[in-house]
């Protein structure tokens, strides 16, 4: 299905990314991927719904900042959805287990988040 997108979804979407550029198709079809990274950013998006009722979500990465996995709704309004965990995990000195424990759950959710964006075909 394609799908216009609203100018305030537009406007939206670039002003996220307003240092970069970077643009947001003004068509887009159901069930494709869209590549639109720029300047350093690698972004996939892609939209659900029907003209009446849709959202784009997207998965940005760049090296310089954190990932962000985004849903941006048909009112251009933004949503943070789960994300990876990029920044290690706490440490516990005089505690090994308890920091086993930490890792553990880090890479659990890691691995949850990556398959939500692997079957969204966003990563």
């Amino acid at each position: 299905m394609i799908i216009t997108i609203s100018k305030k979804v537009k406007i939206s979407f670039e002003n996220y990314f307003s240092e970069n550029e970077i643009k947001l198709p003004e068509i887009m079809e159901t069930e494709k991927i869209y590549d639109l990274g720029i300047g350093g950013w690698s972004i996939k998006a892609r939209i659900y719904g029907t003209q009446e009722l849709y959202h784009i979500d997207f998965f940005a990465v760049h090296r310089m900042t954190n990932s962000r996995h985004m849903r941006l709704k048909p009112d251009g309004s933004l949503e943070g959805l789960e994300n990876l965990w990029e920044f290690g995990y706490q440490v516990y000195e005089n505690n090994p287990e308890k920091t086993e424990r930490e890792r553990l759950k880090r890479i659990k959710e890691n691995d949850k988040v990556m398959k939500i964006l692997n079957e969204k075909g966003l990563y």
